[in-house]
């Protein structure tokens, strides 16, 4: 699973590189007079799995098709520099070995550059270095995992007239979330500790949503 990992993300880089290279090659002069940029999002998250490495190893679940619902609020700068804020909500984050079922919020800040190649297009590159929560059901072997998870995404904006904007999302979402379980009672060391436990999420999706600039 760490190759199909790293397959996902050569992916979704090379078509965000592929994007970019043809907005560049095409750019105009063109910039949006409202700098305000509002989103919301729905992704559908086909390609998944959660990572473990504690005191069973190192292993890789593969998850079942995921849903998503997020949003985000930004500025866009002179020169198509964008800093905002970012919120998603993943639901069904199910092993596909057991009936286990997870929910995962995640926020932070977003950062996207944008190009607008003629006056209907906004390609844009996002990298959002987020923080997360993945809410565990209450009868799982660990505590709720939390911590840095990092998107990258290539999204294509098309405008609908007036200050509305549809929009189509490729991403790829990597989480480096931690959680903690007890170690195993040896002749060596007979009391349990907690130990610090690697719980990640990992999943590559497409999004589809409308953005209001204002």
């Amino acid at each position: 699973m760490i190759i199909v990992g790293r397959m996902k993300i050569g992916i979704c880089v090379g078509v965000v590189v592929a994007l970019g290279g043809v907005a560049h090659a095409e750019v105009e002069d063109f910039q949006p007079s409202e700098h305000w940029v509002s989103t919301v999002e729905a992704a559908w998250m086909p390609y998944g799995t959660m990572l473990y490495s504690g005191n069973q190893g190192e292993i890789s679940f593969d998850s079942d098709t995921a849903w998503a619902l997020g949003g985000s609020v930004g500025y866009e700068m002179d020169g198509g520099f964008e800093l905002g804020f970012t919120t998603r909500v993943i639901a069904n984050e199910k092993l596909t070995c057991c009936d286990f079922r997870a929910t995962e919020l995640i926020v932070g800040p977003k950062l996207t550059f944008h190009v607008h190649p003629v006056r209907e297009l906004d390609v844009q590159f996002v990298v959002a270095p987020d923080y997360s929560h993945v809410f565990f059901p209450s009868d799982a072997s660990w505590p709720d995992p939390s911590g840095l998870t990092v998107d990258f995404a290539g999204t294509l904006g098309y405008s609908l007239g007036g200050r509305l904007w549809a929009l189509g999302t490729l991403g790829y979402q990597r989480g480096f979330q931690h959680t903690t379980e007890m170690s195993e009672a040896t002749p060596l060391h007979p009391m349990p500790m907690e130990l610090d436990t690697n719980f990640a999420t990992d999943y590559a999706y497409l999004a589809a949503g409308v953005a209001y600039r204002f």
